[in-house]
């Protein structure tokens, strides 16, 4: 989200963005189109579990992924070196 540094939505095509709560959307900031890639149960990823990325996406349309608040600082600092 624009607000939030470090957090992810991950959704079902583009248009998946019409089932983000709008309290959700509130908080974040609009949401940003960041890139596609195909999600599959054993697929690794850096910080999250797939098979519950899929689970998340299958029950409520969305998957929340937040960075932990060390490493949003990390980010944070960076950002304002650049």
């Amino acid at each position: 989200g624009s607000r939030k540094l470090g957090t992810y939505l991950c959704l079902v095509g583009e248009e998946g963005f019409s089932v983000v709560p709008v309290e959700l959307l509130r908080v974040c900031g609009p949401p940003e189109f960041s890139f596609c890639f195909e999600l599959t149960r054993g697929r690794m990823l850096a910080e999250e579990d797939s098979a519950e990325v899929l689970e998340n996406v299958a029950n409520q349309g969305y998957h929340l992924q937040r960075q932990n608040d060390i490493r949003v600082e990390q980010m944070g600092a960076m950002e304002a070196v650049d």
